[in-house]
């Protein structure tokens, strides 16, 4: 698998962890569209057509589970990780396709975006 041929949109309201988990996922992967929060990440979304979405879930504007609900009504196929901090089962993200807790590990992170990739490329 070639990890230049994935197109990642990453969707996260904290400046600081945005741009440096965006940095490192550029060094690996083809794009990463980097967005602030839901409704402009939306707005990529339907621009650049993205392979796999990662988004926080505790966001102004759109909160990250409105923007997967959305998403998943125009293309239920596009795999959608959500990263929360909440360990609540009653607030867990069972409507996106993996959730990771935060504080993430960025090997978790690449695991996940390497597993869906492995899919696209079948």
């Amino acid at each position: 698998m070639d990890k230049k041929n994935i197109k990642l949109l990453y969707v996260e309201d904290e400046f600081i962890i945005r741009e440096t988990v965006g940095k490192m996922l550029n060094r690996l992967y083809g794009s990463v569209i980097l967005c602030d929060n839901g409704a402009v990440g939306f707005e990529a979304y339907n621009k650049e057509k993205p392979d796999l979405v990662i988004t926080d879930i505790e966001m102004p504007v759109m909160n990250g589970a409105e923007l997967v609900r959305k998403i998943k009504e125009i293309d239920s196929a596009t795999p959608c990780v959500v990263l929360t901090a909440y360990k609540d089962p009653e607030k867990q993200a069972k409507f996106a396709d993996k959730t990771l807790f935060k504080p993430v590990a960025l090997d978790d992170l690449i695991a996940v975006i390497d597993s869906y990739g492995e899919k696209k490329a079948i």
